[in-house]
């Protein structure tokens, strides 16, 4: 199944501030061998005899429990990597997970088609092919969600791909160091809908 984002969407429409996260697409490993649908359980009764309405149900229910899932499972590296963005989302009383004021969600810039290899080892042309739909349909998630604040991790070319309308330059703020220094910078944009993040 496509993964359109990561968490509780009822959570989030309620939360005080809300906050999206964004990588470039899911991961193979979201859906492990031996167990495809561990991570969202409920996507195993999806058929395409069913209604519309009754697949964007299960999908919505699917994806907004991914995070009681990975919970109860054994997640691996993937509890670790979503738990680097946690690590920012305190700072502002968030998480994906329930129990403080503000629930966020994840999502992806490029495409909600997770690929084996990853993003890095597609073709150019694979690449291509997944954004032409994956591109605009993030664009269309994030009019609906309508953030407060949008923490982006992907290499700094991906951030072209932000097609919003820019209404306070990139700037940067901090470096974090490591093998190489990775800067923080910073933006403010603004939604068609006239919505500012």
């Amino acid at each position: 199944i496509p993964i359109l984002f990561f968490g509780d969407l009822s959570a989030y429409e309620r939360s005080p501030l809300k906050i999206i996260t964004v990588a470039l697409n899911p991961s193979k490993k979201e859906f492990p061998d031996g167990n495809p649908w561990g991570r969202f359980p409920a996507a195993a009764s999806y058929s395409t005899d069913l209604t519309d309405s009754e697949r964007t149900s299960i999908l919505i229910r699917a994806w907004s429990q991914y995070f009681d899932n990975v919970a109860t499972e054994n997640a691996g590296p993937y509890t670790s990597w979503f738990g680097h963005f946690d690590n920012v989302l305190a700072g502002f009383n968030a998480s994906y997970y329930k129990g403080l004021n503000n629930v966020a969600l994840h999502t992806d810039l490029l495409s909600p088609v997770a690929t084996d290899p990853t993003w890095s080892k597609l073709t150019k042309e694979q690449q291509q092919w997944l954004q032409e739909d994956g591109g605009p349909i993030w664009h269309q998630l994030v009019e609906h969600l309508k953030p407060d604040i949008v923490l982006v991790s992907v290499a700094s070319n991906y951030c072209d791909d932000i097609k919003f309308k820019v209404t306070k330059p990139w700037s940067a703020i901090a470096k974090i160091d490591g093998k190489e220094q990775y800067p923080i910078k910073r933006t403010k944009l603004q939604l068609p809908s006239g919505h500012t993040f």
